[in-house]
């Protein structure tokens, strides 16, 4: 018998951004039935991995349009290390980037308020399993401050992205610190709960 099986993907990172999650997202947003929650609503993203970008424009929670390149002001912009996106992409983590549970239509519109009126740079600093720390910059609406650095392990990031956890208990039991403006990081609790 063998200890344990493991499933090796070889993708470059151009197709990883340009085929593959646009692939799965788009099944997702199939499976889910995001049309009626979204209808009428247009969210834009650029995901950046070291310095190099790639957007993402969904309509009507049903197109979703995906490419090499940068939008001149997308609704959340993601600047990430290759080396941290590495470390950050494993099988247990992978429900923190596809497979999220579908949020109810309130649930939904509330975080969709909150990414297009919230404005403010959201840093991420992932301790991972093996104790190296992953971070991760998101910028909302074109705009760095106010700023906040929300600083926790990957097992309770797995926990509070599920929504197995609440943001709110998180900070008051320590699991979650934050640095920089709480007020900000309150004002971003709709995308979490």
């Amino acid at each position: 018998m063998t200890e344990s099986m493991c499933i090796t993907l070889r993708l470059d990172v151009k197709e990883l951004m340009t085929e593959f999650i646009p692939k799965v997202a788009r099944e997702f947003m199939r499976h889910a039935g995001t049309g009626a929650q979204f209808q009428g609503a247009e969210l834009s993203l650029v995901v950046e991995i070291s310095g190099k970008p790639y957007f993402y424009v969904f309509k009507d929670g049903e197109e979703l349009s995906a490419g090499e390149g940068d939008l001149d002001s997308p609704t959340a912009r993601i600047c990430i290390d290759l080396k941290d996106m590495e470390r950050l992409i494993c099988m247990k983590n992978i429900d923190l980037f596809v497979g999220l549970p579908a949020d109810s239509a309130a649930r939904a519109g509330k975080k969709q308020s909150a990414v297009k009126e919230v404005k403010g740079l959201l840093g991420l600093e992932l301790t991972n399993d093996d104790d190296s720390v992953s971070k991760v910059s998101v910028i909302l609406n074109n705009a760095r401050e106010p700023n906040a650095v929300f600083k926790l392990t990957m097992k309770d990031a797995r926990k509070l992205m599920s929504g197995k956890q609440n943001p709110v208990s998180m900070f008051m039991s320590g699991q979650l610190r934050i640095d920089g403006d709480i007020g900000f990081a309150m004002a971003l609790q709709p995308l979490f709960t």
